[in-house]
């Protein structure tokens, strides 16, 4: 059986259509989604609407959690105006439905593939905050897989990653897509970032 594993789409739906589909030729069976649906770009609602419609196993990543506890007011909305500019305007009119979705998932789950326990967590199994880049990836890679980011990628590349895995022959398969990136280049115009 083929899975994938994606995260951090970050209201990009143009990259997570892209993926899905890609997904759908390759006869994924399973897609996990590592957090992080939220902010940056400005479709939370339509990458939600997508993940609930793939009938994916979700956790929470950092971006879900700064969305609750602005809603929840815990914390304040001016602390992350700056870095989120409109995208966060745009995910804290989610519908409460789309709020409770997000509400609803943990923030790490255990699952068994053929035997093998894995453990889904966003930026790293001790902390949804801390990111596993190559600068600090090294001492982790035997024990951490970074499937990459689909809608924001921080290697500078203009594609969307992701990762899928084949639990007969337990191969991992990172992977990059490009994807048409003219209708978000229009949104990032209109609405900054």
């Amino acid at each position: 059986m083929k899975i994938a594993f994606l995260a951090d789409i970050h209201g990009n739906y143009f990259a997570l259509k892209r993926v899905l589909n890609q997904l759908k030729k390759e006869k994924i069976k399973r897609i996990y989604f590592l957090g992080d649906y939220v902010n940056y770009f400005y479709e939370p609602k339509k990458c939600i609407e997508k993940i609930i419609e793939s009938k994916g196993v979700c956790i929470r990543g950092n971006h879900e959690d700064i969305l609750l506890k602005i809603k929840s007011k815990k914390i304040k909305k001016q602390k992350y105006q700056d870095l989120l500019g409109k995208s966060l305007d745009i995910s804290l009119k989610l519908q409460s439905k789309y709020i409770n979705f997000l509400k609803k998932m943990p923030n790490k789950k255990v699952i068994s593939l053929n035997g093998e326990k894995f453990l889904l967590a966003h930026g790293s199994p001790w902390d949804n905050n801390f990111y596993c880049y190559k600068n600090n990836f090294n001492k982790w890679k035997k024990k951490i897989l970074n499937v990459g980011s689909v809608g924001q990628p921080r290697d500078g590349t203009k594609t969307a990653h992701f990762m899928t895995y084949n639990t007969k022959t337990k191969t991992f398969k990172f992977q990059k897509l490009k994807y048409d990136r003219s209708k978000l280049i229009k949104q990032i115009e209109k609405n900054g970032i």
